[in-house]
């Protein structure tokens, strides 16, 4: 029974820490309240992810469902941030390689405030990294001249230089 008991103990404690490194926090509390975004794409963002402000978290995000070929996401945040209705919700990543979060921007102040359940209009999709590598043979394209250019150049040099003449 003694031991059954420490072992309870533990495993109690043990979840009790868990929750508060990892900053757990039920969404549902009553410190939050939802609010709604549209993106054309969340690639990588996962539900309970951070939302920040200035790199101060502020929620998190409750879900991420599909709506008419669109990612709708239910943030909850605090409720002392006083959204405006001109905010600007990004997807944004943690460094090159990180996890990814949604930051916010509060909007302008002349603009009214967002009501709770009101939706985000302005988001930022993030640019995903197949997309940039398509790119690559465009660009490549347009540097080709470029390149001739400067091929010509030095095979000119070479011969003015590249002689006796030129060395004298």
């Amino acid at each position: 029974a003694k031991v059954g008991l420490f072992v309870l103990a533990a495993l109690m404690l043990l979840g009790y820490m868990s929750l508060r490194v990892g900053k757990f926090t039920f969404l549902a509390s009553p410190n939050t309240f939802p609010i709604k975004a549209k993106f054309t794409s969340v690639a990588g963002l996962a539900e309970n992810g951070r939302v920040e402000i200035a790199g101060v978290e502020v929620g998190r995000i409750s879900s991420i469902q599909l709506a008419d070929g669109q990612a709708l996401i239910t943030l909850m945040v605090r409720p002392d941030l006083h959204l405006r209705e001109d905010a600007v919700a990004r997807v944004r990543t943690k460094g090159m390689l990180g996890e990814k979060y949604l930051e916010l921007d509060l909007g302008s102040v002349s603009a009214p405030q967002l009501p709770p359940g009101g939706m985000i209009t302005k988001t930022e999709s993030p640019v995903e990294f197949d997309q940039l590598l398509a790119k690559v043979p465009a660009l490549l394209d347009d540097f080709r001249p470029i390149l001739e250019d400067m091929r010509s150049v030095t095979g000119t040099l070479q011969k003015v230089i590249g002689t006796q003449e030129g060395e004298n």
